[in-house]
């Protein structure tokens, strides 16, 4: 929402800027009440900046018709900077068509009460200028967009974008809030799923004796048809896909059911803890959570448990081929995926990959959602070293590892 509707309310108010008929005026539309002047004689001595001093474009003709939509701006909206608030609410909230945003009927909302507010506090005026309505202040937000259209074939344009692009918005709690409730929902989908006694019991003699036990044929059967299971849960928890045709949900689960088991797959045995893969393979993601410890009552040692690789209980399933590629995806995986939360989320960036599916269809705008989250909880855990190419080249990995999972499966 910001890349989109940012540049309304900077052009909005550099063209307030630019129209004041003083230099206190133009100075009041940047700090707004932060005014650094003490005294009388500042105040008379600042300057007023024209236009014909920016220089946005080089053509003459471009630079005329952007100074008649910057008057325009004042027209449409000539109204004092402590309305800047409701403006700036009900511009950020403005959507276009172009983008598929996850809370798309809760934005209109906001939109609808930003503008009601606007008509009404405009209405306690005393003023001889026309209250804004609905129709004009959707054209003045189509008259925003062109110049914003118009601004970016300019250099200065195309540099601002850039600024805009890289803008870094601190991690919010409220971000953080919504992230553990997926987090729950997600790992409640994995823990209703049923895991087969002679599963668990192989698995964790497995854990417990390392290389001096040999897994049987079956192991890998049992794990595959154990997750498919939890992936199918996963789905049933988002409404998007609950409410898509049967043949939608088909096409989806075909094209992402797999590459979302080697995701698993891949994160599981990337630990150097028997512990911690257990707690994964039972379901539960959360970092501090130990409830899942009382299901053993010291039954086990969980401390010396020692991780059981994909290579031991695919034996007899996987080629050569297969294994080398599942072992350097382990490794970037590794180094991507360092917490239980970026693993949930990429999970779901993963599951609803729709591929050739219009971009707009509900399932789309869940990834969409979630691969922006992927990037802002890089940016709050402090890994922007790790460069975002690094997340596709993995997804690609992945891609490859479960088209091959698919051949031997047949």
């Amino acid at each position: 929402m910001l890349a989109l509707n940012l540049p309304l309310y900077i052009k909005y108010t550099i063209s307030r800027y630019l129209t004041a008929e003083t230099g206190l005026e133009q100075l009041s539309w940047i700090l707004l009440d932060n005014l650094p002047i003490e005294s009388i004689d500042e105040i008379q001595n600042l300057k007023q900046i024209h236009y014909e001093e920016m220089r946005f474009f080089e053509s003459p003709y471009f630079n005329k018709y952007y100074l008649h939509q910057v008057n325009q701006v004042k027209l449409r909206f000539p109204f004092p900077n402590f309305y800047n608030g409701l403006l700036a609410n009900f511009l950020l909230s403005s959507t276009d068509g172009s983008k598929n945003f996850r809370d798309q009927e809760k934005i209109k909302r906001i939109n609808e009460e930003s503008r009601r507010l606007i008509e009404s506090s405009l209405s306690m005026l005393d003023t001889q200028i026309d209250i804004p309505g609905k129709d004009h202040l959707e054209s003045f937000v189509k008259l925003l967009r062109g110049m914003e259209q118009l601004f970016l074939k300019s250099s200065v344009g195309q540099t601002m974008s850039q600024i805009l692009k890289h803008l870094e918005v601190p991690y919010t709690e409220f971000e953080e809030n919504w992230l553990q409730g997926q987090l729950a929902r997600f790992q409640e989908s994995h823990r209703s799923t049923y895991i087969p006694r002679e599963f668990l019991s192989e698995y964790l003699d497995l854990l417990k004796f390392g290389s001096q036990k040999t897994p049987s044929r079956s192991l890998m059967s049992l794990w595959l048809k154990m997750s498919k299971e939890r992936i199918w849960n996963v789905f049933r928890t988002y409404e998007e896909f609950s409410n898509s045709s049967i043949e939608m949900q088909g096409s989806i689960w075909l094209r992402n059911h797999l590459t979302a088991i080697g995701l698993t797959s891949a994160m599981l045995n990337s630990t150097q803890s028997g512990k911690k893969q257990l707690k994964g393979v039972l379901g539960h993601f959360g970092e501090n959570d130990n409830t899942w410890e009382v299901y053993f009552n010291g039954s086990i040692d969980l401390e010396n448990l020692k991780p059981v690789e994909l290579s031991r209980v695919s034996k007899g399933i996987l080629d050569k081929r297969s294994l080398k590629i599942f072992h350097k995806l382990v490794e970037e995986i590794s180094s991507l995926i360092c917490n239980e939360q970026l693993f949930h989320i990429m999970m779901i960036i993963i599951l609803f990959d729709t591929g050739e599916l219009p971009s707009k269809c509900p399932m789309a705008s869940v990834r969409e959602y979630h691969l922006r989250f992927f990037q802002r909880k890089l940016f709050s855990a402090k890994l922007s070293f790790v460069e975002y190419s690094h997340f596709h080249k993995v997804v690609k990995m992945l891609k490859e590892f479960s088209s091959l999972l698919d051949l031997f499966l047949i």
